[in-house]
């Protein structure tokens, strides 16, 4: 029986990044999304799409990094970031990694990145993940 996970939304005056990679086959085809919710549950941002092949956690960090965008286009600020991916989480915690392609892509977006107040960064299951990208409130 699978257990059923519900989003959670984030604080009055916090907005929430929930963001997902996936590859099939490690590399392969591949996939990436993210939705913004405000803590009403009214989705500020979203995007799905299919992407050129690569490993899984490429794109873990692709998507990370195009939710991350939205919310700096937007200038939106308070975000609690979430996602099932602990190195896409953990990259941008220590703001470096051992995985030169990754680095490369996050040297190139750091300097954006600080034009946010504030981030929280947590990490979730794949299936609560998932789940909470399809829930609708």
């Amino acid at each position: 029986m699978r257990k059923a996970a519900i989003w959670s939304p984030p604080n009055p005056g916090w907005i929430k990044l929930n963001f997902d990679g996936a590859s099939r086959g490690n590399p392969g085809p591949s996939g990436i999304g993210y939705v913004i919710r405000d803590h009403t549950g009214a989705i500020l941002g979203k995007m799905a799409k299919p992407i050129p092949p690569d490993t899984n956690n490429i794109e873990e960090f692709k998507a990370l990094q195009f939710g991350l965008i939205d919310c700096i286009k937007h200038g939106l600020n308070n975000i609690l970031v979430e996602g099932d991916s602990e190195i896409a989480i953990n990259v941008i915690k220590r703001k470096n990694t051992p995985n030169w392609r990754l680095q490369g892509i996050l040297e190139n977006k750091l300097q954006a990145w600080t034009g946010l107040k504030t981030m929280k960064l947590s990490t979730s299951t794949k299936k609560q993940t998932q789940r909470q990208m399809l829930s609708r409130k």
